[in-house]
């Protein structure tokens, strides 16, 4: 048993594989971040979407299908990071990364809601400034929203 952090801190190993099943609302695209930055420094692989985009479909449930394959410098479709958006499914992350710890965040259900909610509208009211007769007004609600709860990624995506 470690006697003190630094016992533990002493004691861990980096790991090469981890399957990170990314929440909404969660600070999971911090974590992912992190992820991406370790990979890449690391030279090591990620599952990404065949769609060129930063998540999967979020209609169905993740398949293995969607992940691109890499046939001239990974052969055989090893991978040892996933982190991007999907409709989690265990199994299926399983077959691309068969021995990798999974890992998660969780928040307050309620917390999460309210964020979501708060996010939703600071959207809604961004999209709405280029059809508005009253552009003026709502630019400051807008940017009254953005300066407490910033850019919200979907707007900064361009949807």
């Amino acid at each position: 048993m470690p006697s003190s952090i630094n016992d533990v801190i002493g004691s861990c190993q980096p790991k090469q594989k981890v399957a990170f099943a990314k929440t909404h609302k969660t600070g999971g695209s911090t974590v992912q971040n992190i992820f991406l930055r370790y990979g890449w420094k690391n030279n090591l692989t990620f599952v990404v979407p065949k769609a060129r985009t930063w998540m999967f479909n979020f209609k169905m449930s993740f398949n293995a299908k969607l992940a691109h394959t890499y046939p001239l410098w990974n052969c055989a479709n090893t991978y040892d990071i996933f982190t991007f958006h999907s409709v989690w499914n265990y199994k299926e992350v399983r077959k691309l990364i068969p021995k990798s710890p999974v890992v998660t965040i969780l928040r307050d259900p309620v917390n999460a809601f309210e964020s979501g909610y708060e996010v939703k509208k600071s959207v809604k009211c961004m999209h709405k400034l280029s059809k508005s007769p009253q552009a003026e007004q709502q630019k400051y609600i807008c940017s009254s929203l953005i300066s407490v709860h910033g850019v919200p990624e979907s707007f900064q995506n361009g949807h």
